[in-house]
């Protein structure tokens, strides 16, 4: 079993915005033992609300028995800044105030994080990386690293993400901030502060991870419970589900880190301060594989077209699922499948798109 471990950088961090962090600490979970050559170097990065146990979120892809493993890979997981898994949060010591920062925290984007994994790496002693592996917001954070340090990765395959962060997902984010703000207790310094209105925030963010044929084939009619009852006093299994994932979110999770990861994903922009996203796309070296989700309403199809356009050496294969967005954690023999081939051949841009289909 792998254990936590605490990467505190030397010297102040700075981050894009010039805020400096003085006390900057990561925490990462390591897997298997790099071979003599270090060329086995696999660097997982997670999604929104993630861990830094890989192992137990993308069980099935990332594991002792799968395609990922510690026996032929040395894995690396680490914690995003902002997170609540042991990495700098809100909750964390600013030794300037003298105080958790609570409401101060500062905005760290993709790039900042991206930097900070990069410090971690460096640390570590990985002059480069195999495969860097991420989805989503991980996907997103991986592009900007593949951009910034293009020489480090050898290959990346990246689930579900997008070379900006869309007007429709910041949207969605906003409204799960004012969610977030509209609690009465957000603005406490407590670390529990915003935790109902993280529950309506968590009811929102999964309108966007699932679709409407994974309601109506999962959380359709009344719920047990209240079936037989008079029709004003049913339930609706719909319902009892969002209530359900609020309340599981609200026990693993802080509002304070959703809503500060929140404005990470809106921050991201490979093309800022970089001539625009196609110069920035172009600069990447790595191998690519892009997996796209079909039925992704947050990071739809045409965002990984995009990615295939721009980055040079790139693939870009779509996922059949149901289930939209949180296919990246769901559909693991596919993306197993997918990006075994892509590591066994060496390969050239696809002209075209495999695809499974559903019965």
């Amino acid at each position: 079993m792998s254990v936590l471990h605490i990467y505190e950088h030397p010297g102040a961090f700075r981050l894009e915005s010039a805020r400096e962090i003085s006390r900057l600490k990561l925490a990462y979970q390591v897997w298997g033992q790099p071979n003599a050559a270090r060329d086995n170097i696999v660097w997982v990065l997670h999604a929104f609300s993630g861990s830094p146990d890989c192992f137990d979120w993308w069980k099935g892809l990332v594991g002792h028995n799968d395609l990922i493993n510690d026996k032929d890979y040395c894995i690396i997981c680490a914690n995003m800044p902002g997170s609540c898994y042991g990495s700098t949060s809100p909750l964390s010591l600013d030794t300037v105030a003298d105080a958790p920062y609570y409401y101060d925290f500062p905005v760290w984007t993709t790039r900042d994080v991206a930097r900070a994994f990069d410090a971690l790496r460096e640390y570590l002693g990985f002059p480069h990386i195999y495969l860097g592996l991420g989805g989503s917001l991980g996907g997103q954070v991986l592009l900007e690293w593949a951009v910034e340090k293009a020489e480090v990765f050898k290959n990346i395959c990246v689930i579900a993400a997008s070379a900006t962060h869309t007007p429709y997902g910041i949207a969605f984010n906003t409204a799960q901030r004012q969610a977030i703000a509209l609690d009465p207790t957000w603005g406490t310094c407590h670390p529990a502060a915003g935790e109902n209105g993280l529950k309506v925030a968590r009811s929102i963010a999964l309108l966007s991870y699932r679709t409407a044929e994974t309601y109506r084939l999962h959380q359709s009619g009344v719920h047990p419970d209240y079936t037989g009852l008079p029709v004003d006093q049913q339930v609706f299994k719909a319902s009892t589900y969002q209530w359900y994932q609020g309340e599981k979110m609200a026990k693993r999770f802080t509002a304070l880190s959703y809503y500060f990861l929140t404005r990470t994903m809106d921050s991201h922009d490979v093309g800022r301060d970089r001539g625009g996203l196609v110069n920035a796309l172009q600069q990447i070296k790595a191998r690519t594989l892009i997996l796209s989700l079909e039925n992704d309403q947050l990071f739809p199809f045409d965002e990984q077209l995009l990615l295939t356009q721009y980055i040079p050496d790139s693939n870009l294969e779509v996922v059949a699922t149901q289930h939209g967005h949180d296919g990246f954690l769901l559909e693991l023999d596919q993306i197993t499948l997918y990006l075994s081939r892509f590591l066994k051949h060496t390969g050239h841009k696809n002209a075209h798109f495999t695809k499974f289909h559903l019965n």
